[in-house]
């Protein structure tokens, strides 16, 4: 019976192996899979076992067995974009050994050869971009899709965060559209604080930024005045989140609910 650290079948980010590679540009495009892989989880290249599960000799055997030292010292040689955050260890069960590299989820996908990378009869071309659909490896002479490729990158320049936070204010700004605008009923404003405080990227877009921050600021004003402002009005508020509402839809196809 297994150990129960083989229960997890071969997924985006789990993949198993019976042996070491004899080739090295197959172990550098698994590498490079499971590194691009769409998954948040740490993924793992486990060696010693086969990827059906049905089989677990371990690994201590093997001529091609590498360490921590040798993987890291190999992979400095090859010409990466980024080197992955990257470790390998060893697990002895039932007096067997499997390794086990371990790569970290990082932003900086997709990680991608800037040169060649030959042996044998296998080569990974400079450029080329190469991920996990499920548990099988985009083949060593394809590409990841578009669609693979725009996700990595909007993960690097955290575009998905933005949109996030552009999406969590269109749903938030519905609900002070009327009936809000002194401090018994304030504006509620947590979505639109972290947008214009803690994202970075909304700095890109200038008008964004500006309607953002003056239509916080204005609910702020107002949220904090008992029972009125003296000049400000609530509708002075509401107005200002019905316009980032419309330049949000417009700009990005993002709309809240329709509640008032």
């Amino acid at each position: 019976m297994p150990h129960n650290f083989f229960n997890e079948k071969e997924s985006e980010s789990r993949d198993y192996k019976l042996e070491y590679h004899i080739n090295k540009a197959k172990l550098l495009h698994d590498i490079l899979c499971l590194s691009n892989a769409d998954s948040q989880n740490q993924r793992q290249l486990i060696f010693g076992v086969s990827d059906d599960l049905t089989s677990f000799p371990g690994i201590s055997k093997n001529p091609n067995r590498m360490n921590q030292a040798k993987l890291i010292s190999w992979l400095r040689t090859v010409k990466l974009n980024h080197l992955p955050e990257i470790e390998l260890t060893t697990q002895s069960i039932s007096a067997c050994e499997f390794d086990i590299i371990t790569i970290q989820n990082r932003p900086e996908k997709p990680y991608f050869l800037t040169e060649y990378y030959r042996d044998g009869n296998t080569t990974l071309h400079q450029g080329a971009v190469y991920t996990r659909d499920k548990d099988v490896n985009t083949a060593i002479n394809r590409c990841a899709s578009d669609k693979q490729i725009e996700k990595m990158y909007k993960e690097r320049f955290g575009l998905d965060s933005f949109l996030n936070r552009i999406r969590a204010v269109a749903s938030e700004l519905p609900f002070n559209f009327c009936h809000r605008g002194n401090a018994k009923n304030p504006f509620i404003t947590q979505a639109l604080e972290k947008l214009v405080h803690d994202e970075p990227m909304v700095h890109s877009d200038p008008e964004l930024f500006e309607k953002a921050s003056h239509c916080l600021n204005t609910a702020k004003t107002l949220s904090t005045a008992e029972p009125y402002h003296p000049t400000l009005k609530p509708a002075n508020g509401q107005y200002l989140m019905q316009d980032l509402a419309e330049y949000i839809s417009t700009r990005y196809g993002i709309k809240g609910s329709s509640q008032s």
